[in-house]
């Protein structure tokens, strides 16, 4: 009751931080990229001084930003599978470097022994089957989700050991949704859609998550999409995760540069 949102936003949670430092509200859904209003009333500072009645502040809501990929790194060794465990149970801490691309593709050269994660939501251009590939260094698994929440992920392509970049034309069986079809390296292709096909719905939103992890040498992963049956690229194609078919969530008031040429990222200051 003492924060109090406009735009009839209603609070139903306040929680102080470990270093009362920090209170974080708990909303209900908010409109995107909508400029919000708190206002805040009893509340006493770290003192025990109070702060001034109806203080205010804005911020911007999350806005969903076409053309985005957003990407999260820890400075950390370890295996693919103990990372994703990790990540799931909520353990490893945020990331130590976040960024942005405009397609589905991390950026080779960034450095050794840390583990990464990219995630946006697809939008498919049509109704029908679709299949993913993925190239990185050095492992992967990248999952995809059946509608737009990223509870409902099912594991879609992966990569048990390693591949050059844009390295389409080499991708190997588990790289390719429509050639996964048995168990490689104790990774399965895995059950949740119908057959061996991916039937999307044009227009709907479904979560992408990308996994990789990095050793030594070489890193970097690239994931692209195509219709079911088509031609695999040839090496060296972009991502065709870009554009109006790929869709991340951001305060645009906040939004780092987004990096428009990943395969030279390695020249970015990633903070």
């Amino acid at each position: 009751a003492n924060y109090v949102v406009d735009g009839g936003v209603t609070v139903s949670a306040a929680t102080l931080s470990a270093d009362e430092r920090q209170v974080t509200l708990t909303t209900s859904e908010q409109a995107l990229d909508t400029v919000y209003t708190v206002t805040v009333n009893n509340v006493l500072d770290a003192a025990g001084l109070p702060v001034a009645p109806d203080s205010t502040i804005s911020f911007n809501s999350v806005a969903l930003l076409p053309s985005t990929v957003t990407w999260e790194r820890w400075n950390s060794a370890g295996g693919i599978d103990a990372f994703i465990d990790e990540y799931r149970a909520g353990t490893l801490g945020p990331p130590d470097v976040e960024w942005k691309t405009s397609l589905f593709e991390s950026g080779r050269d960034l450095g050794d022994n840390y583990r990464a994660r990219g995630i946006a939501w697809f939008k498919p251009p049509a109704d029908g089957d679709y299949t993913f590939l993925v190239t990185v260094d050095d492992n992967a698994r990248v999952f995809l989700s059946t509608d737009d929440n990223p509870a409902n992920t099912v594991l879609t392509v992966a990569e048990a050991t390693w591949s050059n970049n844009r390295d389409w034309q080499g991708a190997t069986q588990e790289q390719n949704w429509e050639t996964w079809t048995t168990d490689i390296g104790g990774i399965y292709g895995i059950q949740g859609w119908p057959g061996f096909t991916l039937p999307l719905t044009g227009g709907q939103m479904y979560f992408l998550e990308a996994f990789y992890q990095e050793g030594g040498g070489g890193d970097g992963l690239e994931l692209t999409y195509l219709p079911a049956g088509a031609a695999i690229p040839d090496n060296g194609t972009p991502s065709a995760l870009a554009g109006d078919v790929i869709f991340a969530y951001g305060d645009p008031s906040t939004l780092p540069p987004i990096i428009t040429s990943p395969t030279a990222a390695q020249a970015v200051t990633l903070n």
